[in-house]
């Protein structure tokens, strides 16, 4: 059904190139830079670090807070462990 397979492609050669233009991998690369200096920044530097939410920027923070446990404890790297950071840290704060 030659019909049918032109249609997905371009379904998704547009869905495609919408989430593109969202620059997705841009922001997640960004937030795992990040995530990758705060545990620098703890491990080898043995400091604390505080997150801040800023008021001209999508608020990042939980994400980061969420990535860095996943970092720095082998406990969320689990099923049952990342279903309760979820849980604790996105649904329990109403994210």
């Amino acid at each position: 059904n030659k019909g049918a397979s032109w249609e997905f492609y371009k379904d998704n050669e547009t869905f495609l190139t919408r989430l593109n233009e969202t620059k997705w991998l841009k922001h997640v690369s960004k937030l795992l830079e990040q995530t990758n200096k705060i545990v620098n920044c703890m491990i080898n530097l043995k400091r604390n670090v505080f997150i801040e939410e800023r008021k001209n920027n999508i608020d990042c923070s939980c994400i980061l807070t969420s990535l860095v446990k996943i970092c720095l404890n082998p406990k969320y790297r689990t099923i049952i462990g990342l279903e309760n950071l979820i849980q604790k840290d996105w649904f329990l704060t109403g994210l």
